[in-house]
């Protein structure tokens, strides 16, 4: 049974990645990502975070990371938050939707 906690109204999919996009740019100098992606548990919001060292916390690396604004649940969205090493997003994630 899913968690009524992440039932209810929700932005369209477009929506809610430009206005957490924002959000991150308004408050975070920081290289970031966010798609729709599916998992175990349905579809979310997944926000991808470039940073120094993936293994330590996210608010230790980028203490203004408005993770507590995103975090669990964004206009309706389960949020998920995936620190990844700095040049991840312009390489891989990028290179991907170019087709390769």
């Amino acid at each position: 049974m899913a968690n009524i906690f992440f039932t209810g109204e929700k932005d369209t999919k477009e929506e809610a990645i430009k206005s957490v996009g924002e959000l991150i740019k308004s408050y975070c100098d920081c290289v970031c990502q966010a798609q729709v992606v599916s998992d175990d548990g349905g579809r979310a919001l997944e926000i991808m975070v470039e940073v120094g060292q993936p293994t330590k916390s996210l608010q230790e690396q980028k203490p203004e990371f408005p993770l507590n604004d995103i975090v669990p649940k964004w206009h309706g969205w389960r949020a998920i938050i995936l620190k990844v090493p700095v040049g991840y997003i312009g390489t891989v994630v990028n290179a991907m939707e170019d087709g390769y």
